[in-house]
């Protein structure tokens, strides 16, 4: 099930166990008055009485088994929403990085940024001063395609089938100034912190942004980083960084079933509505009916579909307290 139909459960679950809730609460208060009315009643009213304590004691119990059955689901639905909302969190998060580690870029180094030189960022950083900046000198770009070297068949050129390569990229330049936030004061020492970034990012496959220079990119993967530490430069490293185009593929796959007009088979039922499973009452328009159970009288199907109790007589003539057990009752 995806994160919508786990929601939409956790809605209706929630919904019915209010429902029944309420109506247990205002069968309890209910019970309290018919109680108090029985305790002063004559003895020809305390049999009337009687039964409707009855049947108000019955539409509690169905009540309290819904609520129960209903607060199961709520918490199933629940539980299964959980990693869905840890992954959201997760998500609002990064985008939180991301904004953050760009607002540092140009407020830490705002000469780097006016220039627009070649920023590299994580595409979904973990920190917020995940960035590199390169001093470049040079950028370069090249594209390539593979052929095939043998036959594949007979009859068919032996370069009959190519494959284009990523577009790789290099940029050679250098690292300049320390970065404030990892060690404002040791220069060299927050230069190597930034080119470790790089080769964490490179040995991950982490994927990047480059951002300015002359061929910036929203998607790409470092393929190659390196330094040369004995270049005879005052608080700067030498440095070649490679990286490749990516591009994310999308699935053409969809489910198939034999059942169904639309292809999709559902293994689960979405019980939306609490009756029983002997009531046999059907939705729509039209007259709906029931099997009466042992101890049901008119009180009891007013309760549970909210037909007034003079109407169900008047459908179907039975006096009260005479209901026939299993034969079928007219309920709306």
């Amino acid at each position: 099930m995806s994160k919508a139909q786990y929601e939409t459960a956790l809605k209706s679950a929630q919904n019915y166990y209010n429902k029944f809730k309420n109506i247990y609460n205002a069968d309890s208060k209910l019970k309290d008055q018919l109680t108090q009315k029985y305790q002063q009643a004559t003895t020809a009213e305390k049999e009337k009485l009687r039964k409707q304590i009855f049947a108000v004691q019955q539409a509690m119990f169905i009540a309290s088994g819904n609520m129960s059955k209903y607060k199961a689901k709520y918490s199933a639905a629940k539980k299964k929403l959980a990693p869905y909302k840890a992954q959201e969190s997760k998500r609002k998060k990064t985008i939180k990085n991301k904004e953050q580690s760009l607002n540092n870029a140009k407020k830490e180094k705002p000469g780097y940024w006016a220039a627009g030189r070649p920023l590299i960022m994580p595409k979904h950083p973990g920190t917020t001063h995940s960035y590199v900046y390169i001093d470049n000198s040079t950028e370069t770009e090249s594209s390539s395609t593979s052929m095939t070297s043998n036959s594949i068949s007979p009859g068919q050129y032996v370069n009959h089938y190519t494959q284009m390569e990523p577009t790789q990229h290099q940029i050679d330049g250098k690292l300049g100034g320390s970065l404030k936030s990892m060690d404002p004061d040791s220069g060299i020492a927050g230069l190597k912190k930034q080119y470790d970034m790089l080769k964490r990012w490179s040995e991950n496959g982490t994927e990047v942004e480059v951002l300015h220079g002359q061929r910036p990119t929203k998607s790409a993967v470092l393929t190659a980083v390196s330094a040369n530490f004995d270049a005879p430069r005052d608080n700067a490293v030498s440095v070649s960084v490679t990286y490749q185009d990516t591009k994310w593929a999308k699935s053409a796959t969809t489910k198939t079933s034999k059942s169904g007009s639309n292809g999709k088979k559902s293994k689960n039922k979405t019980d939306s509505n609490p009756k029983k499973k002997g009531d046999k009452s059907k939705k729509g328009k039209g007259p709906h009916y029931t099997k009466i159970q042992k101890g049901q009288g008119y009180w009891f199907f007013h309760k549970k579909y909210g037909t007034a109790v003079a109407t169900l007589m008047a459908w179907n003539g039975w006096p009260e307290g005479k209901l026939p057990v299993g034969k079928r009752i007219r309920v709306k």
